[in-house]
């Protein structure tokens, strides 16, 4: 399912903007 990769994709650009 894409919906599943984008949504992990996105988190992982989160965590990298906060870091």
């Amino acid at each position: 399912i894409l919906y599943i990769r984008e949504i992990q994709y996105r988190k992982i650009i989160v965590a990298d903007i906060n870091y």
